[in-house]
């Protein structure tokens, strides 16, 4: 895509009235917005009796996105995964348009203390907008013949970059981390960062990336198997179950009127555990760095480049280290779609992620729960 600056967002807060119930007391879902000095901040508080779903998330971001000024409006709707219950989301939105998103779960039948749920969301709602910083090429490339490189500012005139040079750079969006509590079997955690690629020489494609931050790190894909988080922790509510096997799903075929292909995988192929791999993703001269932890027994990388998805599954040994305490790692992809399909002022899916873990009985394999977590990331241009 070509170079778009975004521009600032008009904001609205207010704030909650004095005889406002405490947080996770009542049995109907309350909305708050805050101003704060570097965001805003529009969060949503379910309960286990009236727990938030996708559509409302949708109804109430979308209609303060409507205040938004940037070209670039931008969330994430959470997916409704089999046994769990939405109970806690949040959106941050900086003044340049990127944005932080916070969604929390717990298991349908599960003891919960939701008003601490609740509370750790206010705080973090609270905490500065940090945004990830561009990440630029090592050197300018070319722009295809005819065609000149353009930068739109905040104020909506175009200023002119050099023809027949352009400066490509990964812009980045913001991040979305999703949590689900799952008693007694154990916790999960998924953080993905997303990126745009900016002042491209392809006037026809947008790309997008998800991965880490600007050093490969800062993403997580995470389980806490009730092992650790009862024998290391005294969680009297989980049991000594261990980390079985997961998967991660990157799926960009969502909306077949955009043209979406998947352009890069990493880690691409399978990789032996335990071990620690240092890689790189990225499109058009522009890559970001990426450190993928591997557990006993290893990881595999399936591509389906038709339906433009991929899966990376993890394999655990239930008795080493990594089956018996928490596990992160990371993986990233590039996708793109068309341009001219994008940028026709509606909300569009553009990538979903999906992420599970199975936590077993290593003496009764078939005694296990499996946690479940996912998103699809939400663009609207113009």
């Amino acid at each position: 895509m070509l170079g778009v600056l975004l521009g600032s967002l008009f904001f609205i807060a207010t704030e909650p009235s004095s005889n406002t119930p405490k947080l996770g007391e009542r049995d109907d879902v309350q909305v708050e917005t805050l101003n704060f000095q570097s965001h805003t901040v529009l969060l949503l508080y379910g309960t286990m009796e009236k727990p938030l779903t996708p559509a409302l998330i949708s109804q109430k971001i979308e209609g303060i996105m409507k205040l938004g000024k940037s070209r670039y409006k931008m969330y994430a709707i959470p997916i409704e995964t089999p046994g769990t219950k939405i109970i806690g989301y949040g959106v941050k939105i900086s003044q340049d348009g990127s944005v932080e998103v916070n969604i929390q779960r717990v298991v349908a039948d599960g003891i919960i203390n939701i008003t601490k749920i609740h509370e750790n969301l206010k705080k973090w709602a609270k905490e500065p907008f940090q945004r990830a910083p561009d990440i630029k090429a090592e050197r300018p490339i070319g722009t295809p013949h005819g065609y000149e490189v353009k930068a739109i500012k905040s104020d909506g005139t175009e200023t002119m970059l050099a023809q027949g040079t352009s400066e490509p750079y990964w812009r980045n969006f913001g991040a979305v981390k999703d949590e689900v509590f799952y008693p007694p079997y154990g916790d999960i955690y998924a953080k993905a960062y997303y990126w745009g690629l900016w002042n491209d020489n392809d006037p026809n494609r947008e790309y997008f990336m998800v991965a880490g931050d600007q050093y490969g790190t800062g993403a997580y894909y995470r389980s806490d198997p009730g092992y650790e988080l009862k024998n290391e922790w005294g969680y009297s509510n989980y049991l000594p179950y261990r980390n079985y096997k997961g998967s991660v799903y990157h799926k960009w075929k969502l909306e077949t009127s955009l043209l979406p292909n998947l352009e890069e995988v990493e880690p691409g192929t399978p990789l032996d555990g335990p071990a620690t791999y240092q890689l790189s993703i990225g499109y058009g001269g522009v890559s970001l760095p990426l450190v993928v932890a591997v557990p006993s027994y290893g990881m595999y990388t399936a591509v389906d480049q038709g339906g433009a998805r991929v899966k990376w599954g993890l394999n655990f040994d239930m008795y080493s280290n990594s089956g018996k305490y928490s596990f992160q790692t990371r993986v990233a992809s590039v996708g793109s779609v068309s341009e001219s399909a994008l940028r026709d002022g509606r909300w569009h899916s553009i990538v979903e992620i999906d992420y599970e873990v199975t936590f077993a009985n290593p003496l009764h394999i078939s005694d296990s729960g499996t946690a479940h977590v996912g998103w699809v990331w939400m663009i609207k241009v113009g």
